[in-house]
C-alpha cells in the first residue's frame, strides 16, 4: 500500500491537517497482519515537513516496485485535487501552486504502473490487482487547463493489465468534505474516515457472509456500494452534498479487502457521532486563481454554450455541410503548419474565416497546426467530422458529424473550455458504460473510438480497448490515439516523399464468459491477432496520447524527436506546442510553416 497525503500547500492552497489523521488510521489498519490482509506500507507524507514532491515520490515508489513482489497494490492519496476530463486527472503535490508539473498525472500513473509486474508471479490471478483510493477535490476549475502533472512512473518492463477498484471521495466536478476538529479533536476527512469504519470490521454491510469462497469477508463490490450509500448521507448532517465515484474492477474470487473470522461478524452497525466537528465547516476550497503563479492563457468564457453557437454560426458561413468528406473551419488564425504534399485548393477563404476541406485517403496524414495565441494546436481530422476552431478560444477544439441535418451533438472532448459549462460530469462508474455506448456509433464518428479508448484504459478494460480497435480495422481507419492503448507493437515507417506510415499489430482478444451480461455483445467478441495493421493518423489529437508516446515501450522505432517534444505540450485536453517544439517537428516531418495566402 502506497500511502500520498500532503496537508501543508504552498499559498493560495489551503491547509488540509485532517488529510494525516486520515492517513494514519489507513496505515494502521493495512499494517494489522490477517488472513487477508498482508500489506507492506509505504507512506509518503508531510507529516514531518517533508515536502511531498514528484522527484520524492518518484524515488520512493520506484524503490518499492523495483524491490517487491506484489500481488495487489493499494495507491491512497488525500490532498488537493484537479480534474480536466474524465480521463485527465492530477493530485496535487506541496508546490503544485508555483509549478504545473508537481502533481500526479493519475491516468499517465496508472499506465505506469503497469509495467512493473504486479501479480505477474501469482498463477491463481488471472491480472494483477490495482486499487485507487482519492480522497480529493475533483474540481473542474480553470487553472486545470494549464496543469500538466507527472507521470511518476517511466520504466518497467513489458506491460501486463490490471484488474482495478477505483473509490473516489467523489464525482467529476465536485468537492471533497474534511471535518475541521473542535475541543481538542483531530480533524479528518469524511471519505476516508467512512472507509476506514467498513475496512475495520465494524460495518455489517460491507460483509458477504456466505456466498463467497472465502467469506466471510470484506467485498470490494459491498463496500463501494456502501460508500455511495453513506457518504452523502454524513455529508448531509454538515449541510453538505457529496456523492462518492466508484467502480470495481477487482473480479471473483479475490476480490476481498479483508478476511475475517466468524466472531469478527458485526450485528449492526451503529454510526458514530461527529462529536469534534462544527457543523459547516471545512469544505475544501479552490485557490484564489489571481495568486496562483501560473496563469491560463486566457481568460475563461463566460458561456460555454456561446462557444457551440459561434461553432454552429462558423459552419453555416461555410457551408460545410458535406455528408462524406472532413473539413476544419477557422476563425481569424492565418499563420498555419502544413504538411507535405497539401493542395492549396482545399482552402476557401471568407473574411477572417477559412475552410478547408482535405482531398485525401484517410491512411497515415499529418494534421494540420494553426497558431493561436496559446501556441501551435494542433487540428485533427477525422473521417466525417467537421472541426472548428474559433479565435475566442485558442487552444480548444469543437467536433461534429458530417450531417446534412444541423441536429446533432457537438463532441466536446478536445475542449478545455467545457469546464465551465453547466454540463453534467459522468461518473468513473458509469464509463464502462459510456464507453460500451459510444462504440456504437464509432464508424461514423470515428473520435468516439478514441474516447471510448482512453474510457477502457483508465477502467482498466484494455480487451474493449482491442476490441474496438479491431472493428475500427473493419472500416479502415484506426488512429495513432487507439493504437497506443491497444496495440501489441507500432513500428514507424518513412517514406521517400517525407510522409510517415505507422503499422500496428493488434492483439488477439478472447471471449470472456465472466463478463456482466448488461453489456453489449460486441464489448464482449473475440478477434484473432491482426498484423500490419496501416493507421490512419501519425499523430495523436490527444494530449494523453502524447503523454503515451513519451514512456509507450512498444515504440521501439518511433521518432525520437516525438519522444522529446511529448513533454513539452500544453495543459489543454487538445494538443497545443510551443513555438520551439512546432519548429522542432516541423523540421522532423518536413511540415511548412506560413500563411493560407502564401
Amino acid at each position: 500500500m502506497i500511502i500520498i497525503a500532503v496537508s501543508e500547500y504552498t499559498l493560495p492552497y489551503p491547509s488540509l491537517p485532517g488529510t494525516l489523521t486520515s492517513a494514519e488510521r489507513l496505515a494502521k489498519w493495512a499494517r494489522q497482519k490477517g488472513p487477508g490482509r498482508n500489506y507492506n506500507v509505504l507512506e509518503i507524507t508531510d507529516a514531518d515537513r517533508i515536502p511531498v514532491t514528484v522527484a520524492r515520490i518518484k524515488d520512493e515508489i520506484s524503490t518499492l516496485l523495483k524491490t517487491e513482489i506484489i500481488d495487489r497494490l493499494v495507491v491512497y492519496f488525500a490532498g488537493h485535487g484537479l480534474v480536466r476530463s474524465a480521463a485527465d486527472q492530477f493530485w496535487l503535490l506541496t508546490n503544485a501552486a508555483e509549478d504545473r508539473s508537481e502533481g500526479i498525472a493519475l491516468s499517465a500513473f496508472i499506465n505506469g504502473l503497469k509495467h512493473y509486474g504486479i501479480g505477474a508471479l501469482n498463477s491463481n490471478l488471472p491480472k494483477g490487482q490495482l486499487c485507487i483510493i482519492a480522497d480529493a477535490c475533483r474540481n473542474t476549475h480553470f487553472n486545470a487547463i494549464n496543469f500538466s502533472g507527472d507521470p511518476i512512473l517511466t520504466g518497467g518492463g513489458i506491460a501486463k493489465e490490471l484488474e482495478i477498484d477505483f473509490l473516489m471521495a467523489t464525482t467529476l466536478g465536485h468537492f471533497a468534505f474534511q471535518q475541521n476538529a473542535i475541543d481538542g479533536g483531530k480533524p479528518y476527512c469524511l471519505f476516508s474516515d467512512t472507509l476506514c469504519d467498513a475496512l475495520e470490521g465494524t460495518v455489517s454491510e460491507v460483509i458477504e457472509k456466505n456466498y463467497h469462497p472465502f467469506s466471510p469477508i470484506i467485498s470490494n463490490h459491498l463496500l463501494a456500494r456502501y460508500l455511495d450509500d453513506e457518504v452523502p448521507k454524513r455529508a448531509n448532517q454538515f449541510n453538505e452534498d457529496m456523492q462518492p465515484d466508484t467502480a470495481t474492477g477487482l473480479r471473483m474470487n479475490h476480490n476481498y479487502y479483508d478476511i475475517l473470522s466468524q466472531e469478527e461478524i458485526p450485528f449492526e452497525y451503529a454510526a458514530k457521532p461527529n462529536q469534534h466537528v462544527k457543523v459547516g465547516h471545512g469544505r475544501r476550497l479552490p485557490p484564489d486563481e489571481a495568486k496562483l503563479k501560473f496563469q491560463p492563457d486566457r481568460a475563461q468564457t463566460s458561456s460555454f454554450q456561446t462557444l457551440l453557437d459561434r461553432a454552429d454560426y462558423l459552419l453555416d458561413r461555410m457551408s460545410s455541410t458535406e455528408r462524406f468528406m472532413s473539413s476544419v473551419v477557422c476563425e481569424g488564425n492565418e499563420e498555419i503548419a502544413f504538411p507535405p504534399n497539401i493542395n492549396r485548393e482545399e482552402f476557401l477563404r471568407d473574411g477572417r474565416v477559412w475552410l478547408y476541406r482535405p482531398f485525401l485517403a484517410f491512411e497515415g496524414h499529418l494534421p494540420l497546426f494553426v497558431r493561436q495565441e496559446a501556441g501551435w494546436t494542433l487540428v485533427p481530422i477525422l473521417p466525417f467530422t467537421r472541426t472548428v476552431l474559433q479565435e475566442d478560444a485558442p487552444g480548444d477544439i469543437l467536433l461534429k458529424q458530417n450531417s446534412f441535418s444541423k441536429v446533432g451533438n457537438w463532441d466536446t472532448s478536445l475542449s478545455s473550455m467545457v469546464a465551465n459549462s453547466h454540463l453534467k460530469p459522468s461518473r468513473l462508474a458509469d464509463a464502462i458504460r459510456i464507453a460500451d455506448e459510444i462504440r456504437s456509433l464509432k464508424e461514423m464518428r470515428p473520435n468516439n473510438a478514441n474516447i471510448a479508448g482512453y474510457l477502457y484504459d483508465m477502467a482498466g478494460d484494455r480487451d474493449n480497448a482491442i476490441r474496438t480497435a479491431h472493428y475500427m480495422h473493419k472500416v479502415d481507419y484506426v488512429s495513432l490515439d487507439l493504437a497506443l492503448i491497444a496495440a501489441a507493437t507500432l513500428n514507424w515507417e518513412e517514406a521517400n516523399n517525407g510522409t510517415w506510415q505507422i503499422r500496428a499489430t493488434l492483439a488477439a482478444v478472447e471471449s470472456d464468459q465472466t463478463k456482466s451480461k448488461n453489456r453489449p455483445a460486441y464489448a464482449n467478441s473475440s478477434f484473432e491477432r491482426k498484423e500490419n495493421v496501416i493507421l490512419g493518423s501519425v499523430l495523436p489529437i490527444f494530449r494523453q496520447g502524447w503523454q503515451m508516446m513519451e514512456w509507450a515501450h512498444h515504440n521501439s522505432n518511433m521518432p525520437a524527436i516525438l519522444r522529446e517534444l511529448a513533454p513539452q505540450t500544453q495543459g489543454y485536453s487538445a494538443v497545443v506546442l510551443p513555438d520551439e517544439a512546432m519548429q522542432k517537428l516541423a523540421e522532423a516531418f518536413h511540415y511548412r510553416i506560413g500563411s493560407i495566402l502564401n
